[in-house]
C-alpha cells in the first residue's frame, strides 16, 4: 500500500517528460516569404530578367515555388527547388533565398503574380504578390471611369461558371456532392467578391450606357463530368483540353474527326441546361448572360494558336474569360486585389454579347471594344464607350434586362 503513491508519482513524471520531449510528429512551421525583389519595369521581346525571393523554411530546403497569375495574361508556372542550393546566411535560423527569371513577350502590359512556397512535406506559405510592367504602358482611363458614377436604367443578370480545369486556383478544394456531380457551389468568399467587387466594377464601365448588372448563380463546373451530346460519351475535358508548347490550354475550335467543334456553342447549351437546373437560386434562364471562367490559357485552335483573354458570341448568351488566380487582401469582408485586365476582358466580351463588334484605335484610341491584336498595350485597360455604341446595344439590353 505504501508503494502505490510512489508508482503514481513516477507515472506522472513519465507522462510530463513525454509531453515535453519533441516528437517526429510535432508541428513544424510552414515556409515564410520575407521579401520578393524584382524590377518594376522589364523589357519586352523575351529578354529574361532575374528576381530574388527571401524566405525562411524551418524544415530545411523548399520543394517548389508556385507562381500564379492575378492579372496581365502571363502563364502560371512552378519552379522546382528540390535540387537547387539555397544561399544560407551566417545568422542562425536566418533567411534563405533563391532566384527566378521572367521574360515578357512583345506586348506591353502590367502583370501581377501571386507567389506561394511549399516545403518538401507540402506545407505552404502564406501567399504574397508582386507586380511589374512589360515596357512602359500608355495612359488609360480604367480607374477614372470606375470613379465616375452614372445613373442606370437597366440591369442584366450575369451567371458565373468557373471551370475546375486543373489550372485555376480559384476552384481548388471544391467539394462535389457526389462522384458524378457536374456542378458545385462556388466558395462563399468568391461569391462575396463577385457581388461586392466584380459586378460593381463591370457596372462602373457599362454605366456609360446606363447599364448595371446583378449576380445570378455562381457555380463551379467539373469538365470531366460534363458529357457533350453527340460526341460518343466524351466530356468537355476530353474534347477541348490539351497542351501547347508545354502549357495547359483550352481550344475554342478543336477538331473531332471530320467535325469542327465550337467551345462557345457547347457552353451555350451547357449554360442553358445549368440555368434551368439552378433557376430556383434566382437566375432566369431566358434573360441572363453566362460568363464561363477558365484558368487554362485559351487558344483559338490547334492550327491557329492565337491566345485570347476572352471570347464571346455576337448577340449570344455566353462568353469565356481567362482568370486563373485571386489574391485576398482580406477575408472579412472578402476583398481581392482587383484584376483590372480581367474585368476589362469581361466587359469587352459582354459588349460582344450585346451586339458590338471591334473598333479600331483610329475610331477611338481608348475604346472598350478595341481588340488585343489591334492594340496590344493592355494596361491600363481601355474602357471608353461611344454614344453610338450605347444606342446599338439598347435593343439587346431591353430584351435581356431583368425586372
Amino acid at each position: 500500500m505504501t508503494k502505490r503513491p510512489v508508482r503514481l508519482a513516477q507515472a506522472l513524471l513519465l507522462t510530463l517528460l513525454l509531453l515535453a520531449i519533441p516528437t517526429s510528429g510535432a508541428a513544424i512551421s510552414p515556409p515564410q516569404i520575407i521579401a520578393i525583389s524584382f524590377p518594376t519595369h522589364i523589357p519586352t521581346g523575351g529578354v529574361a530578367v532575374a528576381g530574388t525571393v527571401l524566405y525562411r523554411a524551418a524544415a530545411g530546403r523548399l520543394g517548389r515555388a508556385q507562381f500564379d497569375v492575378l492579372d496581365g495574361g502571363f502563364d502560371p508556372f512552378t519552379l522546382s527547388l528540390d535540387n537547387r542550393p539555397s544561399l544560407q546566411t551566417p545568422l542562425p535560423d536566418g533567411p534563405q533565398s533563391f532566384s527566378f527569371r521572367l521574360a515578357c513577350d512583345p506586348h506591353p502590359r502590367h502583370v501581377i503574380l501571386k507567389l506561394q512556397l511549399f516545403d518538401r512535406a507540402g506545407r505552404a506559405s502564406s501567399p504574397a504578390h508582386f507586380a511589374f510592367y512589360c515596357d512602359s504602358p500608355p495612359a488609360g482611363d480604367f480607374l477614372q471611369e470606375e470613379a465616375q458614377v452614372r445613373p442606370t436604367r437597366a440591369k442584366i443578370v450575369l451567371n458565373f461558371y468557373f471551370l475546375d480545369d486543373g489550372v485555376s486556383t480559384i476552384t481548388r478544394g471544391t467539394h462535389y456532392a457526389d462522384p458524378d456531380a457536374v456542378l458545385a457551389p462556388l466558395a462563399p468568399g468568391m461569391i462575396a467578391v463577385l457581388k461586392s467587387q466584380i459586378i460593381p466594377a463591370l457596372g462602373g464601365i457599362w454605366d456609360q450606357c446606363s447599364l448595371a448588372f446583378r449576380l445570378g448563380v455562381s457555380q463551379v463546373v467539373r469538365p470531366q463530368k460534363l458529357i457533350i451530346p453527340g460526341q460518343g460519351g466524351r466530356n468537355l475535358a476530353e474534347l477541348f483540353f490539351g497542351q501547347y508548347q508545354g502549357v495547359q490550354v483550352i481550344f475554342v475550335n478543336p477538331t473531332s474527326g471530320t467535325e469542327s467543334l465550337d467551345l462557345l456553342d457547347v457552353l451555350r447549351q451547357a449554360g442553358a441546361r445549368f440555368d434551368r437546373e439552378l433557376a430556383a437560386q434566382g437566375s432566369s434562364a431566358s434573360r441572363a448572360l453566362d460568363v464561363f471562367i477558365i484558368g487554362r490559357k485559351g487558344l483559338l485552335s490547334r492550327s491557329n494558336p492565337l491566345a485570347f483573354g476572352g471570347v464571346a458570341q455576337i448577340r449570344g448568351r455566353v462568353n469565356v474569360v481567362h482568370w486563373q488566380a485571386v489574391f485576398f487582401k482580406s477575408q472579412q469582408p472578402a476583398q481581392i486585389l482587383l484584376p483590372q485586365i480581367v474585368i476589362q476582358a469581361m466587359a469587352h466580351e459582354i459588349g460582344h454579347n450585346l451586339g458590338l463588334f471591334h473598333v479600331t484605335p483610329q475610331q477611338d484610341s481608348l475604346n472598350l471594344m478595341i481588340s488585343q491584336p489591334e492594340l496590344p498595350r493592355l494596361f491600363p485597360p481601355t474602357v471608353h464607350l461611344l454614344p453610338g455604341q450605347c444606342a446599338q446595344v439598347a435593343p439587346v439590353v431591353a430584351a435581356l434586362a431583368s425586372p
